[in-house]
């Protein structure tokens, strides 16, 4: 029997006599080691605008198909960071790059950093560095089991070859199997919320999530299924990340349409690129990351407190 944190992590696992109790300890104390951390990576994924009703807005042109009517896919990469600890997730994005369609107008924001901190969802959005009228902050109450923030780090620490191990239940069937290890079982993806979620996932000897299905029933009827697959290692901070990364969300109301592999059905779909990941945050970098500045004209949108404001014309102060 392993005993948590005492486990040396980034050598090769046995290949026998390691049971799946084992072997769920181990994953969880990997994922331990990753609390109190910054990951930095590159997302990169598509977005498709709605079209605008032209019986609405009569300046559309809908004849020439150049008018926002049309719906428009944007191809786009942000470098993100990942910040967690504990139960708080703040994420980070500045935009890379975009490309649309020849004629296109469509934009991805330039900055958005969101957060479940502080008993707080808040979250930043900024569409031009230099016009701060387009910075704007919302702040509503967090806690929530399925809050955007903690939903975000779940699907990009997966992505990255981790984050099994701290939402494992129980795993039922492991094997080691063509170099990888092969556990079957259930999972609670997120914390505090009951659900009836299975895995199918492999592991490299590293630990590194290679590939998995996570799929969960509402109601007997399976609606929602994670796909994950992983490419290439990278060491960093000792421990081991998947170099690259593809994570899909797919939904469904029957087995038919799981059966029939609907592309229809996916609702999120992006790749992931590791960056860096810096260990055991210092109190001052934690809250340099975690913060939300309110700067002069920024405006605030505060469910909480059931106001709104522009900084500067109210006050101005560090949430």
């Amino acid at each position: 029997m392993f005993t948590p944190g005492v486990i040396a992590l980034t050598i090769l696992l046995p290949t026998a006599d390691l049971t799946a109790e084992d072997f769920s300890t181990i994953l969880a104390a990997r994922d331990a080691q990753l609390d109190n951390s910054e990951i930095v990576y590159r997302k990169s994924s598509q977005f498709t605008t709605k079209p605008v009703p032209t019986w609405k807005y009569r300046w559309v042109d809908g004849d020439s198909g150049a008018g926002p009517d049309k719906p428009e896919t944007i191809s786009f990469t942000y470098r993100e960071q990942l910040v967690g600890r504990g139960s708080e997730a703040t994420l980070i994005r500045e935009l890379v790059d975009q490309q649309h369609p020849e004629g296109g107008s469509g934009s991805m924001l330039q900055h958005q950093k969101w957060s479940n901190t502080k008993g707080l969802a808040r979250e930043l959005t900024e569409s031009r560095h230099d016009d701060l009228r387009d910075r704007i902050i919302e702040i509503k109450p967090g806690g929530k089991p399925q809050d955007k923030s903690q939903r975000d780090q779940m699907e990009t620490e997966f992505a990255l070859g981790f984050g099994f191990g701290k939402r494992i239940t129980e795993i039922q069937q492991l094997r080691y199997e063509d170099g990888l290890w092969h556990a079957v079982g259930t999972i609670r993806i997120w914390p505090g919320y009951d659900s009836q979620s299975t895995f199918d996932a492999k592991f490299d000897d590293q630990l590194v999530l290679r590939e998995a299905v996570v799929q969960t029933v509402y109601g007997g009827r399976p609606t929602v299924r994670f796909e994950i697959t992983t490419q290439g290692s990278v060491q960093n901070g000792g421990l081991d990340f998947a170099e690259t990364g593809r994570f899909q969300e797919k939904r469904y109301a029957s087995l038919q349409e799981i059966e029939d592999n609907d592309p229809s059905r996916v609702i999120t779909d992006f790749t992931v690129a590791f960056e860096s990941f810096r260990p055991q945050l210092t109190d001052a970098r934690y809250k340099e990351l975690t913060e939300f500045k309110m700067l002069p004209g920024t405006q605030v949108m505060d469910r909480v407190a059931g106001v709104n404001y522009i900084v500067g014309q109210r006050g101005d102060h560090d949430f």
